[in-house]
């Protein structure tokens, strides 16, 4: 018969269904958008704060609050 077993393994076969090569191109029509959402994800990462950056901003917050804070002793 007519697309049965190895010739229907990326076929669609019911109705709503998206064959491979369908799916193939559509997912190959996205890098582009793709390619730009990772530059601009590695953009924000450059950005970003070093680590000794954000235990220096720590650090210095921890002592900005222990002026104000009112420890028991």
């Amino acid at each position: 018969g007519y697309m049965q077993g190895i010739d229907a393994a990326n076929a669609a076969i019911k109705p709503g269904e998206i064959d491979f090569v369908t799916r193939s191109r559509i997912e190959a029509a996205q890098f582009p958008e793709v390619l730009k959402e990772i530059e601009k994800t590695q953009a924000k990462l450059q950005d970003a704060p070093t680590k000794e950056q954000r235990v220096a901003n720590y650090l210095k917050s921890v002592q900005e609050y222990k002026k104000i804070a009112e420890l028991p002793s």
